[in-house]
């Protein structure tokens, strides 16, 4: 669909045909009451208002609808003069003056004053009189006069002066109104109407009543003064509603033959002319003086808004001026000299006055520099001087004076302006201070502030330079930063500085640190965080400015601490290895100590006194390994060398077994020794049951140890919510008091030192369960009153596992070997080798020892073994390095190898191992483990 096929377009052309059909209309009312009341004038109307509808309409509306709009109003002239009995040549000849007339001043009105002409300047009410008043009406007129003499041999002269003054009548009254109407909202908003606004069109139709309703007396010279005071209350807009009132009353009034107009003249063309001239020279007394009333009014307020300005821009800059009149000697001050000099506005102002508030050490000198620029010879014009206030302030004043002279030289004015510089003087003292602060800092510092331009250059350094570098000041000046830093830093130094200036400064600054060079050859340590400067105004990089500090004194305190770690890591080394051969030399011997005397024990030809000594040396041969126990596990958790392995188990059997362990001890003294708070444990769980027997046999061996009287029990919970295990052992034990509970937990540590003495121990089992609890994300503690017992506690993570996965790992029934099983022993402690002969030999199993790794090797290589007992730590080839070359080929490298010895609890199962037995023996342990690796051995 085309534009003009569109539903917008033909309702917009529509709209334009009645637009302009409702003009036409218009044009055809206007000119019949203009025709048909004057109707014995002979068409010729005292006061033509269809063309100033029309110029109006076409001022207002673009060149492209003009024609459509002449169009209508052409067709409504000719249609009223044709309805008001007029032949059509004449109406077409008239009308065709009509169009030439408003056309005429729409085109020259647009072409000098623009669309945005506004009625209420002098300059544009001038142009429309102008051309509506007279060139357009006399044009009209010409045509008008033709037509008429042609048809009806009318006189030329007076068609030519009634015509034009009817239709210049017209256009200066109705144009200028309706533009005045249009722009009535901003006019208004200028000069709202008050009250004596309506109070003067309330006199001016009073005052036409009047001159119109009283014939005998010619008062029509009244009306004008009336309305010129309309025009200076309500200014254009007034004067355009009082123009078409006067217009209105006075040609009702006139046709009805009442009013001075009709007393005057008799003759009907004589009254429309003398009616004519009155409006005429109404509104041409109105209209022009309501535009210069408007004008002057908006240059007084554009002049009071500039002294108002002027006095805000006086005030917000502190300046003041004054004036002297030399001949008279009148001063005139500014009100800002009032407000600098502190003097009450409105006092009356005197030279003495003036000279009574400049500071009395700046008098002499002010008024001798007063002096020189009247009589011409001063240097300067400016003065800067102190006042001081009524109230006894002192300020600083800057002053530039001007000496007017006459024609003859001498002088006759003295023009001077003054600026308050008191904050000014504040910031340069300030800055001035500044600076001192800052000149001590910098050549009294220890640190060096160095200034660099973009190309690298130093431009500023401060003093200390010579202090750390031992260059003077000048010596660096001018030279590249970067020739005074080790070549091994430079580019570290360059890549923070490019990086500050790739973000432009918006990134923090990075430190740095780089090596220098001092003058006598001494290498030295500095730190820099170098920061781009920016200029405030522009933004633009001006350079590189730096804070650098020595720190030679830190470098070699870092040195000093990395050899400090250094040798403690040595040392915490040397420490782990004296560990592990003292876990080896203690634990071997009583491997032997203590499996023998069970041995011993299980004979029974043993007299009763045999089998009590007996019974002794196996107690202290198990405190001794309790003892040696504790110290090479807490020395363990301390170089973080404990590993835990959690697995499935269940908490009720091992509390249950723990307890069963203790049962005996507990009878002997007379103490109840029980478990409760199991049936709420799930049956299975993941956690490292080892660490945690480890736990409770400590806790509850001390509870019962230090327990004389009532019992001991052992209560277990279990939160689901976060899936944490907790036992807790209380006990009716003597308590401690609150202050010693904290010491518990600490290394060799007990609440009393006797304690020791009378039951024993080293002091490490409650460290070495905090230890372990930590390591598997637990917690312990405790809680005990003296002289009401204790309660020991400890948690720790155990998620809830499937039933069927506890102890898939573990021997069920009864323990057996294989028949005829082949077992390598390997130990250099032949007791060991022994021992493990002893225990083993009533299974039937055939053993071979092996007192060194060489041996073991050569063993492996001439026979096939079902299970090899192998020794870590021993001379020449150790057990690790044997089952290595063991595992390479041979008879027996897939033969199950199970570290013996005590470091064996550390190891993990891997190529070379498949399990461990540890020091000192248990004979039950060693059975256990010996059946479940031969039951799922290599194959």
């Amino acid at each position: 669909m085309t534009r003009a096929q569109t539903p917008s377009y033909w309702t917009e052309q529509a709209t334009r045909i009645a637009a302009a059909a409702a003009l036409g209309l218009t044009v055809a009312l206007l000119a019949y009451a203009c025709i048909e009341l004057p109707r014995d004038l002979g068409q010729i109307a005292p006061i033509w208002l269809a063309n100033g509808v029309v110029l109006t309409v076409l001022l207002w509306t673009d060149r492209a609808r003009w024609p459509l709009l002449i169009a209508f109003a052409v067709a409504g002239n000719i249609a009223a003069s044709l309805h008001a009995g007029g032949r059509l040549p004449v109406a077409l000849g008239l009308s065709l003056g009509n169009v030439v007339e408003y056309l005429l001043s729409a085109v020259a009105l647009r072409h000098v004053l623009g669309r945005d002409m506004d009625v209420s300047r002098p300059r544009d009410l001038g142009w429309i009189a102008l051309i509506c008043g007279f060139c357009a009406p006399a044009v009209s007129g010409v045509i008008a006069a033709a037509v008429l003499y042609a048809s009806r041999d009318a006189d030329i002269g007076r068609t030519f002066v009634s015509w034009g003054l009817s239709n210049a009548l017209g256009l200066m009254l109705v144009t200028p109104c309706l533009i005045a109407f249009r722009q009535a909202r901003s006019l208004l908003a200028e000069r709202p109407v008050t009250r004596r606004g309506w109070l003067a069109l309330a006199v001016l139709v009073v005052t036409i009543i009047v001159v119109f309703t009283r014939p005998r007396y010619p008062l029509l010279l009244i009306i004008p003064p009336v309305l010129i005071f309309v025009a200076l209350e309500l200014e254009f807009l007034g004067a355009a509603a009082g123009i078409l009132i006067l217009s209105g009353m006075a040609v009702g009034f006139t046709t009805m033959n009442i009013g001075p107009v009709a007393l005057l003249a008799q003759d009907t063309a004589e009254r429309a002319l003398f009616l004519q001239i009155f409006l005429v020279v109404s509104i041409f007394a109105a209209l022009p003086l309501a535009t210069i009333n408007a004008q002057r009014r908006r240059l007084r307020e554009v002049a009071q808004e500039q002294t108002r300005w002027a006095d805000m821009a006086e005030s917000l800059a502190g300046v003041g001026y004054w004036r002297v009149v030399l001949s008279t000697q009148a001063v005139t001050w500014s009100g800002q000299m009032y407000a600098i000099l502190g003097i009450e506005p409105g006092t009356q102002i005197s030279p003495e006055r003036w000279l009574k508030a400049i500071h009395p050490e700046d008098l002499e000198r002010t008024r001798q520099h007063y002096r020189d620029m009247v009589e011409g010879c001063a240097t300067s014009s400016t003065l800067l001087t102190r006042v001081v206030r009524a109230s006894g302030e002192v300020r600083h004043v800057s002053g530039h004076m001007k000496v007017e002279r006459d024609a003859e030289g001498r002088p006759t004015v003295v023009f001077g302006v003054i600026m308050d510089v008191t904050a000014q003087k504040e910031a340069e003292r300030t800055i001035t201070e500044s600076e001192a602060r800052f000149r001590i800092l910098t050549e009294n510092g220890s640190d060096v502030l160095a200034h660099s331009s973009l190309d690298g250059r130093i431009t500023y350094i401060s003093p200390s330079v010579e202090h750390r570098l031992g260059f003077k000041p000048d010596e660096v000046i001018g030279r590249r930063l970067t020739d005074f830093i080790h070549d091994d830093d430079v580019e570290a130094v360059l890549t923070v500085v490019r990086t500050q200036f790739e973000s432009r400064g918006s990134t923090s600054p990075v430190r740095v640190e780089y090596r220098s060079r001092h003058k006598d050859g001494r290498e030295i340590w500095f730190e820099a965080r170098p920061t781009l400067v920016l200029d405030p105004a522009t933004g633009r990089i001006n350079g590189v400015t730096d804070i650098i500090r020595d720190i030679s004194r830190r470098k070699m305190l870092e040195i000093e601490l990395r050899q400090a770690r250094a040798d403690a890591e040595a040392a915490a080394a040397v420490k782990s290895e004296f560990l592990a051969n003292m876990s080896h030399e203690l634990r071997t011997p009583l491997t032997a100590v203590l499996g023998f005397t069970k041995l011993v024990e299980d004979q029974p030809e043993l007299s009763d006194a045999t089998r009590g000594y007996v019974e002794r040396v196996s107690n202290a041969g198990k405190a001794l390994r309790a003892t040696v126990n504790d110290i090479l596990d807490f020395s363990k958790l301390e170089a973080g060398q404990v590993d835990i392995k959690p697995r499935p188990m269940s908490p009720a059997e091992l509390a249950r077994e723990t307890i069963e362990l203790f049962d005996a001890q507990a009878r002997a003294k007379g103490l109840s020794l029980k478990m409760s708070g199991l049936e709420a444990v799930p049956p299975v769980v993941l956690a490292d049951p080892d660490r945690l027997r480890q736990i409770l046999l400590n806790l509850i061996g001390n509870a019962v140890k230090f327990t004389e009287q009532g019992g001991v029990e052992v209560q277990a919970a279990f939160d689901p919510a976060t899936e944490r295990l907790s036992f807790s052992v209380v006990d009716t034990g003597p308590g401690m008091p609150a202050d010693r509970v904290g010491y518990l937990f600490q290394r060799f540590s007990q609440v009393h030192g006797s304690s020791t003495r009378k039951y024993g121990g080293t002091g490490l089992g409650l460290a070495i369960c905090k230890g372990l609890a930590e390591a598997m994300d637990g917690d312990i503690g405790v809680e005990s009153r003296e002289g009401e017992g204790s309660r020991f506690w400890f948690e720790l993570p155990a998620p809830i596992v499937d039933h069927g996965e506890e102890g898939a790992s573990e021997s069920d029934g009864q323990l057996t070997l294989p028949d005829n099983c082949r077992i390598l022993i390997v130990d250099d402690n032949l007791a060991n080798r022994e021992l493990v002969r002893a225990i083993l030999g009533p299974f039937g199993a055939e053993m071979t020892d092996a007192a060194d790794g060489d041996e073991a090797i050569s063993s492996a290589g001439e026979a096939p073994f079902d299970v090899i007992l192998m020794d870590l730590r021993m001379p020449r080839v150790d057990g690790r390095a044997a089952a290595a070359r063991i595992r390479q080929g041979g008879l027996n490298a897939r033969t199950p190898i199970l570290a013996f010895s005590a470091d064996a609890s550390t190891l993990t199962v891997d190529d070379l191992f498949d399990g461990q037995i540890p020091k000192p023996l248990s004979t039950l342990g060693l059975i256990e483990t010996l059946a479940r690796t031969l039951a799922t051995s290599r194959v």
